[in-house]
């Protein structure tokens, strides 16, 4: 039994990390690999979605205490007699846990990258973690024994070439549960019955509401469609720290009755198939969970011309700059109607399917 300590947990809501995290635990469940977890704040919520694994949840102190944080994520590691630790974060500041489990003597650290910026909306803040994580990010190679990537474009951000360039290094595309999310019309009727969206344009968007994923735009963009459709809804799911200042923002613009804010969901898979396009207005991914999502329940999608292009899994992708305002956000999405589902290719699922990452994270496990 290989013994692997994860890094790390938030909330098991909303973070596309989470996300991540606890399907590989869902996919792998039966191998001889026993998983458990970090995390910054422990709670029912993530205590209940571990329990059925047996998997045990440490919480450590936050980067606010780097040399707590050092000591707990050691000790744990050391007594846990772990054979390898998992780590996965956005930026390298995060890399504690790493500088942890070389001075613990584990045997292998598996180095995560799930993102392509900084997620601080100050900009003085933001251009000081960024220098910061340009300064980090040239230990990892050598803290760590293997790196990977949810895209080429996160692992550009975190890994110099040196490591990108080694064997060491690999990119694992996140993936889809495509049974899960593939279109059915009867869920589709009974949801838009249920949410009063029976004869409505309806506006899809999933993720957190902070500075990443550009929220505010949202509704810049249902300003301009809302002038040229009556019909119109934003279908909005998720939550986060900017989520009151959203729909706040909203209520100012007269915008209140137009925006169904659901916050954090189980049931997006059901949600996605009450939509009619899918919008991520992102000003940076790693490589967006519920875009992949979208397209498999073969939604047309627009996404934010800076996010990888690996998040295209169809034609029904489209790019749009955040740049020229929302205008050409609204024109785009009348002019992809009619509503239609567009399939994505069977090789294309292949290869970003649940069972191909299964194959790629067990050997990113064996032992060497």
């Amino acid at each position: 039994m290989t013994r692997v300590l994860v890094g790390y947990l938030t909330d098991a809501k909303t973070s596309g990390i989470d996300r991540f995290l606890l399907n590989m635990l869902e996919d792998l469940n039966g191998e001889p690999i026993q998983f458990d977890f970090l995390t910054l704040h422990k709670t029912k919520e993530i205590e209940e979605r571990l329990k059925p694994y047996h998997a045990r949840l440490y919480q450590i102190p936050s980067l606010a205490h780097p040399i707590r944080q050092y000591r707990e994520t050691k000790r744990i590691l050391k007594e846990g007699g772990y054979d390898a630790a998992y780590l996965n974060f956005s930026v390298a500041i995060n890399s504690v846990g790493a500088w942890a489990a070389r001075g613990a003597g584990t045997k292998k650290i598996i180095l995560h990258s799930h993102s392509s910026y900084v997620d601080e909306e100050q900009w003085f803040r933001r251009r000081l973690c960024v220098l910061l994580h340009y300064g980090m990010r040239l230990f990892l190679g050598h803290l760590g024994t293997d790196f990977a990537a949810c895209s080429q474009k996160a692992g550009e951000w975190m890994f110099t070439g040196g490591v990108r360039r080694s064997r060491r290094y690999r990119v694992i595309h996140n993936t889809v549960k495509a049974d899960r999310f593939a279109y059915n019309e009867k869920t589709r009727e009974e949801v838009r019955a249920r949410l009063g969206l029976k004869d409505k344009l309806v506006i899809g968007h999933v993720g957190q509401y902070c500075y990443a994923k550009n929220n505010f735009f949202l509704l810049e963009i249902m300003e301009e469609l809302c002038k040229k459709s009556p019909d119109a809804m934003l279908l909005a799911v998720g939550t986060g720290a900017d989520w009151a200042a959203v729909k706040e923002q909203a209520e100012n613009r007269g915008l209140g009755d137009r925006i169904l804010f659901l916050g954090p969901r189980q049931d997006v898979d059901r949600l996605m198939q009450a939509m009619d396009i899918f919008v991520l207005p992102s000003r940076f991914e790693g490589q967006p969970i519920v875009a992949l999502e979208a397209q498999v329940a073969g939604l047309k999608v627009i996404l934010s011309d800076r996010l990888s292009r690996e998040s295209a899994l169809s034609d029904a992708c489209m790019w749009e700059s955040i740049d020229h305002g929302a205008r050409p956000w609204a024109k785009r999405i009348l002019e992809s109607l009619p509503y239609e589902r567009i399939p994505v290719g069977e090789a294309v699922m292949k290869e970003y399917s649940r069972e191909e990452q299964c194959l790629k994270m067990r050997r990113l496990f064996e032992r060497k």
